[in-house]
């Protein structure tokens, strides 16, 4: 497995992580210098020859600013 350009936060609305909303998402993107995908229990982030691919029946959001 090798290292990605960006950051992964997960539990995206989650009712066991309360903390893992959208605002403090956005909160979270602002602070990197990198690139950042809020994903929620129902989406994952797949990766084949630096491609990046999300693969989501549910929520999620790219953060790149």
């Amino acid at each position: 497995m090798g290292l990605v350009g960006f950051a992964i936060r997960p539990y995206l609305n989650a009712d066991y992580f309360p903390m893992a909303n959208m605002v403090m998402m956005e909160r979270a993107a602002a602070k990197l210098d990198y690139p950042l995908y809020a994903i929620d229990d129902e989406t994952a982030i797949e990766v084949v020859d630096e491609e990046v691919e999300v693969v989501s029946e549910g929520e999620w959001r790219f953060f790149d600013e």
